[in-house]
Protein backbone atom coordinates (compact mmCIF):
# COMPACT_ATOMS: atom_id res chain seq x y z
CA UNK A 1 0.00 0.00 0.00
CA UNK A 2 1.15 3.53 -0.72
CA UNK A 3 -0.40 6.86 0.23
CA UNK A 4 -0.76 9.26 -2.67
CA UNK A 5 0.41 12.73 -1.55
CA UNK A 6 0.06 14.52 -4.87
CA UNK A 7 2.95 16.46 -6.37
CA UNK A 8 5.80 17.00 -3.92
CA UNK A 9 8.34 19.77 -3.67
CA UNK A 10 11.83 19.23 -4.97
CA UNK A 11 14.21 17.65 -2.48
CA UNK A 12 15.77 14.37 -1.31
CA UNK A 13 12.45 12.84 -0.31
CA UNK A 14 10.61 13.64 -3.52
CA UNK A 15 8.94 10.59 -5.09
CA UNK A 16 8.07 10.13 -8.71
CA UNK A 17 4.27 9.93 -8.59
CA UNK A 18 3.68 9.24 -12.27
CA UNK A 19 1.19 6.40 -12.84
CA UNK A 20 3.80 3.99 -14.20
CA UNK A 21 6.23 4.63 -11.30
CA UNK A 22 3.48 4.05 -8.72
CA UNK A 23 2.51 0.75 -10.34
CA UNK A 24 6.11 -0.51 -10.49
CA UNK A 25 6.74 0.40 -6.85
CA UNK A 26 3.57 -1.40 -5.74
CA UNK A 27 4.37 -4.60 -7.66
CA UNK A 28 8.03 -4.80 -6.61
CA UNK A 29 7.34 -7.75 -4.28
CA UNK A 30 5.68 -9.84 -7.05
CA UNK A 31 7.82 -8.77 -10.01
CA UNK A 32 8.78 -11.61 -12.38
CA UNK A 33 6.37 -14.08 -10.76
CA UNK A 34 4.03 -14.26 -13.77
CA UNK A 35 1.13 -12.53 -12.00
CA UNK A 36 -1.71 -10.57 -13.58
CA UNK A 37 -2.30 -7.05 -12.24
CA UNK A 38 -5.68 -5.31 -12.17
CA UNK A 39 -5.54 -1.52 -12.22
CA UNK A 40 -7.67 1.53 -12.82
CA UNK A 41 -7.59 3.15 -16.25
CA UNK A 42 -5.71 6.15 -14.78
CA UNK A 43 -2.61 3.99 -14.44
CA UNK A 44 -2.94 2.06 -17.69
CA UNK A 45 -0.89 2.84 -20.77
CA UNK A 46 0.60 0.88 -23.64
CA UNK A 47 4.24 1.72 -22.71
CA UNK A 48 3.54 0.51 -19.15
CA UNK A 49 1.99 -2.74 -20.44
CA UNK A 50 5.07 -3.40 -22.58
CA UNK A 51 7.41 -2.60 -19.67
CA UNK A 52 5.54 -4.93 -17.28
CA UNK A 53 5.44 -7.73 -19.83
CA UNK A 54 9.10 -7.59 -20.90
CA UNK A 55 10.84 -6.57 -17.67
CA UNK A 56 8.51 -7.86 -14.92
CA UNK A 57 6.88 -10.90 -16.63
CA UNK A 58 3.45 -9.53 -15.68
CA UNK A 59 0.24 -8.83 -17.58
CA UNK A 60 -2.49 -6.31 -16.81
CA UNK A 61 -6.25 -5.98 -16.75
CA UNK A 62 -7.71 -2.48 -16.63
CA UNK A 63 -11.06 -1.00 -15.67
CA UNK A 64 -12.11 1.28 -18.50
CA UNK A 65 -14.82 3.86 -17.88
CA UNK A 66 -14.70 6.37 -20.69
CA UNK A 67 -15.81 6.88 -24.27
CA UNK A 68 -12.51 5.62 -25.68
CA UNK A 69 -13.11 2.05 -24.50
CA UNK A 70 -13.11 0.49 -27.96
CA UNK A 71 -10.00 2.37 -29.17
CA UNK A 72 -8.03 1.52 -26.05
CA UNK A 73 -9.02 -2.15 -26.10
CA UNK A 74 -8.01 -2.42 -29.76
CA UNK A 75 -4.65 -0.84 -28.98
CA UNK A 76 -4.05 -3.30 -26.14
CA UNK A 77 -5.13 -6.24 -28.33
CA UNK A 78 -2.72 -5.20 -31.09
CA UNK A 79 0.00 -4.79 -28.49
CA UNK A 80 -0.46 -8.35 -27.23
CA UNK A 81 -0.64 -9.75 -30.75
CA UNK A 82 2.54 -7.94 -31.79
CA UNK A 83 4.70 -8.43 -28.72
CA UNK A 84 3.40 -11.47 -26.89
CA UNK A 85 1.46 -14.00 -29.00
CA UNK A 86 4.29 -14.58 -31.48
CA UNK A 87 6.78 -15.12 -28.67
CA UNK A 88 4.52 -17.66 -26.98
CA UNK A 89 3.80 -19.47 -30.24
CA UNK A 90 7.42 -19.66 -31.35
CA UNK A 91 8.55 -20.76 -27.90
CA UNK A 92 5.95 -23.55 -27.79
CA UNK A 93 6.72 -24.77 -31.32
CA UNK A 94 10.46 -24.80 -30.60
CA UNK A 95 9.93 -26.90 -27.44
CA UNK A 96 7.75 -29.38 -29.39
CA UNK A 97 10.29 -29.51 -32.20
CA UNK A 98 13.21 -30.18 -29.85
CA UNK A 99 11.35 -33.00 -28.09
CA UNK A 100 9.95 -34.71 -31.20
CA UNK A 101 12.68 -34.07 -33.79
CA UNK A 102 14.64 -37.33 -33.46
CA UNK A 103 11.82 -39.63 -32.25
CA UNK A 104 9.35 -41.89 -34.02
CA UNK A 105 5.92 -40.27 -33.98
CA UNK A 106 2.20 -40.80 -34.58
CA UNK A 107 -0.09 -38.18 -36.10
CA UNK A 108 -3.83 -37.61 -35.71
CA UNK A 109 -6.00 -35.20 -37.69
CA UNK A 110 -9.62 -34.35 -37.00
CA UNK A 111 -11.78 -31.58 -38.43
CA UNK A 112 -15.12 -30.06 -37.53
CA UNK A 113 -17.29 -27.50 -39.36
CA UNK A 114 -17.83 -24.12 -37.73
CA UNK A 115 -20.89 -21.87 -37.96
CA UNK A 116 -19.49 -20.21 -41.09
CA UNK A 117 -19.25 -23.44 -43.03
CA UNK A 118 -15.45 -23.69 -42.87
CA UNK A 119 -13.66 -26.65 -41.34
CA UNK A 120 -11.38 -26.21 -38.35
CA UNK A 121 -8.73 -28.95 -38.49
CA UNK A 122 -6.46 -29.89 -35.58
CA UNK A 123 -3.22 -31.82 -35.90
CA UNK A 124 -1.97 -33.72 -32.85
CA UNK A 125 1.39 -35.49 -32.77
CA UNK A 126 2.82 -37.86 -30.18
CA UNK A 127 6.00 -39.80 -29.64
CA UNK A 128 6.24 -43.59 -29.79
CA UNK A 129 8.35 -44.73 -26.85
CA UNK A 130 9.55 -48.26 -26.06
CA UNK A 131 9.64 -48.27 -22.27
CA UNK A 132 7.05 -45.64 -21.35
CA UNK A 133 3.99 -43.79 -22.71
CA UNK A 134 4.90 -41.05 -25.15
CA UNK A 135 3.96 -37.38 -24.93
CA UNK A 136 1.40 -35.78 -27.25
CA UNK A 137 1.15 -32.17 -28.47
CA UNK A 138 -1.30 -29.99 -30.38
CA UNK A 139 0.98 -29.08 -33.28
CA UNK A 140 -1.20 -27.21 -35.75
CA UNK A 141 -4.67 -25.74 -36.15
CA UNK A 142 -5.92 -24.49 -39.52
CA UNK A 143 -9.18 -23.42 -41.14
CA UNK A 144 -9.93 -25.38 -44.33
CA UNK A 145 -12.37 -24.16 -46.95
CA UNK A 146 -13.24 -27.77 -47.77
CA UNK A 147 -12.69 -31.11 -46.11
CA UNK A 148 -11.53 -33.62 -48.71
CA UNK A 149 -8.63 -35.99 -49.28
CA UNK A 150 -6.51 -33.27 -50.92
CA UNK A 151 -6.83 -30.68 -48.15
CA UNK A 152 -6.22 -33.30 -45.43
CA UNK A 153 -3.11 -34.64 -47.19
CA UNK A 154 -1.70 -31.12 -47.68
CA UNK A 155 -2.41 -30.23 -44.05
CA UNK A 156 -0.57 -33.37 -42.94
CA UNK A 157 2.50 -32.49 -45.02
CA UNK A 158 2.52 -28.83 -43.89
CA UNK A 159 2.34 -29.93 -40.28
CA UNK A 160 5.33 -32.25 -40.68
CA UNK A 161 7.21 -29.26 -42.10
CA UNK A 162 6.64 -27.47 -38.79
CA UNK A 163 8.50 -30.23 -36.93
CA UNK A 164 11.25 -30.58 -39.52
CA UNK A 165 11.63 -27.19 -41.29
CA UNK A 166 14.98 -28.22 -42.82
CA UNK A 167 13.61 -31.38 -44.37
CA UNK A 168 10.87 -33.77 -43.30
CA UNK A 169 12.06 -37.08 -41.84
CA UNK A 170 9.51 -39.26 -43.58
CA UNK A 171 10.69 -42.52 -42.01
CA UNK A 172 10.06 -41.17 -38.49
CA UNK A 173 6.29 -41.00 -39.09
CA UNK A 174 4.99 -44.49 -38.28
CA UNK A 175 1.28 -44.08 -37.54
CA UNK A 176 -1.61 -41.92 -38.78
CA UNK A 177 -4.86 -42.02 -36.79
CA UNK A 178 -8.06 -40.47 -38.15
CA UNK A 179 -11.79 -40.99 -38.42
CA UNK A 180 -13.15 -43.33 -41.06
CA UNK A 181 -14.71 -40.74 -43.41
CA UNK A 182 -14.17 -41.88 -47.04
CA UNK A 183 -12.10 -38.80 -47.92
CA UNK A 184 -9.88 -39.31 -44.87
CA UNK A 185 -9.29 -42.95 -45.79
CA UNK A 186 -8.35 -41.82 -49.29
CA UNK A 187 -6.05 -39.13 -47.85
CA UNK A 188 -4.33 -41.83 -45.78
CA UNK A 189 -3.57 -43.81 -48.95
CA UNK A 190 -2.16 -40.69 -50.64
CA UNK A 191 -0.02 -39.81 -47.60
CA UNK A 192 1.45 -43.34 -47.49
CA UNK A 193 2.98 -42.72 -50.93
CA UNK A 194 5.39 -40.24 -49.27
CA UNK A 195 5.59 -41.80 -45.80
CA UNK A 196 6.32 -45.39 -46.77
CA UNK A 197 6.73 -46.73 -43.18
CA UNK A 198 3.47 -45.21 -41.98
CA UNK A 199 0.35 -47.21 -41.14
CA UNK A 200 -3.10 -45.61 -41.29
CA UNK A 201 -5.53 -46.67 -38.55
CA UNK A 202 -9.08 -45.39 -38.29
CA UNK A 203 -10.51 -44.54 -34.88
CA UNK A 204 -11.96 -47.49 -32.94
CA UNK A 205 -14.84 -45.35 -31.62
CA UNK A 206 -15.92 -44.50 -35.17
CA UNK A 207 -15.65 -48.19 -36.11
CA UNK A 208 -17.91 -49.24 -33.25
CA UNK A 209 -20.36 -46.49 -34.20
CA UNK A 210 -20.54 -47.77 -37.78
CA UNK A 211 -21.08 -51.33 -36.58
CA UNK A 212 -23.88 -50.17 -34.27
CA UNK A 213 -25.56 -48.31 -37.13
CA UNK A 214 -25.31 -51.37 -39.37
CA UNK A 215 -26.78 -53.61 -36.67
CA UNK A 216 -29.62 -51.15 -36.17
CA UNK A 217 -30.36 -51.03 -39.92
CA UNK A 218 -30.62 -54.82 -40.11
CA UNK A 219 -33.08 -55.02 -37.22
CA UNK A 220 -30.74 -57.32 -35.31
CA UNK A 221 -32.28 -56.20 -32.03
CA UNK A 222 -35.54 -57.89 -32.99
CA UNK A 223 -33.68 -61.03 -34.09
CA UNK A 224 -31.82 -61.22 -30.78
CA UNK A 225 -35.05 -60.78 -28.84
CA UNK A 226 -36.68 -63.52 -30.91
CA UNK A 227 -33.82 -65.94 -30.16
CA UNK A 228 -33.88 -65.15 -26.44
CA UNK A 229 -37.64 -65.74 -26.34
CA UNK A 230 -36.90 -69.45 -27.02
CA UNK A 231 -36.72 -71.04 -23.54
CA UNK A 232 -34.45 -73.82 -24.77
CA UNK A 233 -31.84 -71.28 -25.98
CA UNK A 234 -32.09 -69.45 -22.68
CA UNK A 235 -31.57 -72.71 -20.76
CA UNK A 236 -28.55 -73.58 -22.90
CA UNK A 237 -26.94 -70.24 -22.21
CA UNK A 238 -27.58 -70.53 -18.46
CA UNK A 239 -26.05 -74.02 -18.44
CA UNK A 240 -22.97 -72.90 -20.41
CA UNK A 241 -22.42 -69.96 -18.09
CA UNK A 242 -22.74 -72.12 -14.96
CA UNK A 243 -20.35 -74.81 -16.27
CA UNK A 244 -17.98 -72.68 -18.32
CA UNK A 245 -14.90 -73.89 -16.43
CA UNK A 246 -15.61 -77.57 -17.15
CA UNK A 247 -16.67 -77.36 -20.78
CA UNK A 248 -13.21 -77.44 -22.52
CA UNK A 249 -11.90 -80.44 -20.55
CA UNK A 250 -15.17 -82.38 -20.94
CA UNK A 251 -15.37 -81.82 -24.68
CA UNK A 252 -11.73 -82.97 -24.90
CA UNK A 253 -12.65 -86.20 -23.06
CA UNK A 254 -15.55 -86.82 -25.40
CA UNK A 255 -13.33 -86.27 -28.43
CA UNK A 256 -10.77 -88.66 -26.94
CA UNK A 257 -13.55 -91.29 -26.93
CA UNK A 258 -13.78 -90.92 -30.70
CA UNK A 259 -16.73 -88.52 -30.74
CA UNK A 260 -16.52 -85.64 -33.29
CA UNK A 261 -16.40 -82.11 -31.86
CA UNK A 262 -19.85 -81.08 -33.14
CA UNK A 263 -21.45 -84.22 -31.70
CA UNK A 264 -19.58 -83.80 -28.39
CA UNK A 265 -20.93 -80.26 -27.98
CA UNK A 266 -24.42 -81.50 -28.83
CA UNK A 267 -24.27 -84.22 -26.16
CA UNK A 268 -23.01 -81.76 -23.56
CA UNK A 269 -25.78 -79.25 -24.28
CA UNK A 270 -28.42 -82.03 -24.40
CA UNK A 271 -27.49 -83.18 -20.90
CA UNK A 272 -27.32 -79.59 -19.70
CA UNK A 273 -30.77 -78.79 -21.09
CA UNK A 274 -32.34 -81.80 -19.36
CA UNK A 275 -30.58 -80.94 -16.10
CA UNK A 276 -31.73 -77.32 -16.31
CA UNK A 277 -35.35 -78.28 -16.82
CA UNK A 278 -35.18 -81.14 -14.31
CA UNK A 279 -36.91 -83.47 -16.77
CA UNK A 280 -36.38 -87.13 -17.48
CA UNK A 281 -37.75 -87.57 -20.91
CA UNK A 282 -38.38 -91.09 -22.02
CA UNK A 283 -35.62 -91.40 -24.50
CA UNK A 284 -35.46 -93.86 -27.28
CA UNK A 285 -33.45 -97.01 -26.57
CA UNK A 286 -29.71 -96.18 -26.69
CA UNK A 287 -27.17 -98.27 -28.45
CA UNK A 288 -24.06 -99.30 -26.58
CA UNK A 289 -22.09 -96.51 -28.32
CA UNK A 290 -24.57 -93.78 -27.44
CA UNK A 291 -24.77 -95.06 -23.84
CA UNK A 292 -21.00 -94.74 -23.52
CA UNK A 293 -21.17 -91.23 -24.93
CA UNK A 294 -23.77 -90.14 -22.41
CA UNK A 295 -21.89 -91.80 -19.57
CA UNK A 296 -18.72 -89.92 -20.56
CA UNK A 297 -20.65 -86.65 -20.73
CA UNK A 298 -22.26 -87.33 -17.34
CA UNK A 299 -18.86 -88.02 -15.81
CA UNK A 300 -17.64 -84.69 -17.20
CA UNK A 301 -20.63 -82.86 -15.80
CA UNK A 302 -20.06 -84.17 -12.32
CA UNK A 303 -16.29 -83.67 -12.37
CA UNK A 304 -14.93 -80.93 -10.09
CA UNK A 305 -13.50 -77.71 -11.59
Amino acid sequence: MEVYVSTQQDGLLKYDNSPSSIVKRLISSISKTGRNITMDNWYTSIPLAIDLLENHKSTIVETVMNKNIRTKKCQMSLLCEKNYVDKCFNGTINSIRQYVENKKIWVSIDEKPDVGGSYVANVIVGTLEISEPGKSFLLNCEVLEKANNSTIAKLFDRSMGIIWPDGVKHDNVLLFVSDAAPYTVKAGKNIKALYSKMEHVTCLAHGLHRVAKKVKRRNSYQKAQHLMADKENEANLIFIKANYGNIPSCITRLEASGIPLVEAIGIWISIGTRASFGTTKSAQPHTNASTEKLRAASDCKTAPD
